[in-house]
């Protein structure tokens, strides 16, 4: 099918229906107008119909996004996130499914423990005595429009359709709308949007390919991470070549490997870490700003039942176990070990699990609550996934265990008598909208730090 004809039918009537129930109508994310999705779903026709009418006619204009400044630590420039309105959202996911078709086979999107897997398999192949480390610097916010767009009408030529995207990444973001703020971006493409990484991955396919074609090397990138195994004899061709091509075609910079421990070239048994784990010979780990991370949360969860004046000890056991086993949300595997399941250092999760104990202990609860353990997770996850029952998913959860979950530990929001008066939609919704702020919560434990 060709592009044209696929942007006409992506933005029919019932493809953005299915859209907005299979990826939006659960979202508790509100825009810059503060409509939320109860006041939204009162108009929905109506939303649908200007969504399909605009988009195809051209005229479709983006609401500008809330800007959400997220700290990356001291000494850093906090990240900024494009927060859409409801009817954007919609609009930028049909995008996302319709680029993604178009340029099938020029993306490949891994995830980051699918990334890892190869990496490890490229360490113990023997081939290589160096690492060749870097990153992209500002990679979203330097994404030059006129690369961007000429990738993109290689395969999309209709008008309507680039002018959509064009308008997307060009509508700015702000903390409070005015008249005076609405400027267009010039350059980047703004984080948070469901096209963004889309772009950003389709921004560097060219470059990607001209060294994971290479068969001296084994080239890994994942956003604006770089990691090249090499020898000693084309180590310092390989940095010198990455650092000119992305300046030469795409615009962008990394940092200096002669002035940042951001960019660094080593001996392959030397340690050095990538996407939060710690590679060091053999061995496979966890960074330890990460592991401090879940630790201060789980140590979060406990103060908060510590100072509460009903003191539910079944709340506080579920909340401690999903930060240790994750769970199935969105066809999607969330948690800590989830995301970590590619280390194999066991002792790591033994001193996890001790920790915990010596947490019950501190604060009374031994004997008191059931806690999961960190060592059985791993296990599950890497021998036993698809049978285990040890990792909840919630996406088979019945109508009568989202009733359960929400009185037993969303008591204050949810009693016997509110829960009888909802239709087994308005249940789900509530489930899945309560299931979220959990998840957003766990995910900070464990966002790698390119994002």
């Amino acid at each position: 099918m060709k592009a044209s004809e696929l942007f006409k039918k992506s933005f029919k009537k019932e493809n953005i229906i299915h859209v907005y129930n299979e990826h939006i109508r659960h979202s508790t994310t509100i825009g810059l107008d503060r409509v939320s999705i109860r006041t939204f779903e009162k108009n929905l026709d109506e939303h649908i119909d200007v969504i399909q009418r605009k988009c195809l006619n051209g005229q479709y204009v983006f609401t500008k996004y809330k800007l959400l400044l997220i700290s990356k630590g001291p000494d850093k420039y906090p990240r900024k996130i494009s927060i859409p309105t409801i009817r954007d959202r919609i609009v930028l996911k049909v995008l996302q499914i319709f680029i993604s078709q178009v340029f099938k086979d020029s993306l490949n999107i891994t995830l980051p423990q699918t990334t890892i897997s190869h990496l490890k398999d490229a360490i113990t192949s023997g081939m290589y005595t160096h690492v060749i480390r870097t990153d992209i610097t500002n990679y979203y916010p330097s994404i030059n429009h006129k690369i961007l767009f000429k990738i993109i009408h290689s395969k999309i030529k209709k008008k309507e359709a680039t002018s959509l995207i064009k308008k997307a990444i060009c509508t700015c973001s702000v903390t409070k709308s005015n008249k005076l703020n609405n400027v267009e971006e010039q350059c980047g493409v703004p984080q948070g949007l469901s096209i963004s990484n889309i772009l950003a991955a389709l921004y560097l396919h060219n470059f990607d390919q001209k060294f994971q074609n290479n068969q001296e090397m084994a080239y890994f990138r994942y956003v604006d991470d770089i990691l090249v195994l090499s020898n000693d004899t084309n180590k310092d061709l390989i940095a010198n070549t990455i650092q000119t091509l992305l300046k030469r075609d795409n615009k962008l910079k990394i940092h200096d490997f002669n002035k940042s421990d951001k960019s660094s070239i080593s001996l392959i048994n030397e340690p050095f870490n990538f996407l939060g784990y710690v590679f060091n010979s053999d061995m496979v780990t966890v960074k330890s700003t990460a592991k401090e991370k879940l630790i201060e949360s789980l140590i979060k969860i406990l103060t908060q039942y510590n100072y509460s004046r009903e003191k539910r000890k079944e709340i506080v056991e579920w909340r401690l176990n999903l930060r240790i086993s994750g769970c199935i949300f969105d066809k999607t595997r969330r948690g800590w070990v989830f995301y970590y399941s590619q280390v194999n250092d066991e002792t790591m999760l033994h001193q996890l699990d001790y920790l915990v104990k010596k947490l019950l202990v501190r604060y009374e609860l031994v004997g008191k609550i059931s806690v999961k353990s960190f060592v059985r997770t791993y296990h599950e996850i890497i021998k036993n996934f698809h049978n285990t029952n040890y990792i909840p998913n919630f996406d088979k959860y019945t109508n009568e265990q989202m009733v359960k979950t929400l009185k037993e530990y969303f008591p204050r929001k949810f009693n016997q008598a509110t829960l009888s008066s909802m239709t087994p939609i308005e249940i789900e919704k509530n489930f899945r909208r309560q299931i979220g702020y959990i998840i957003k919560d766990i995910e900070q434990d464990i966002k790698p730090e390119s994002y």
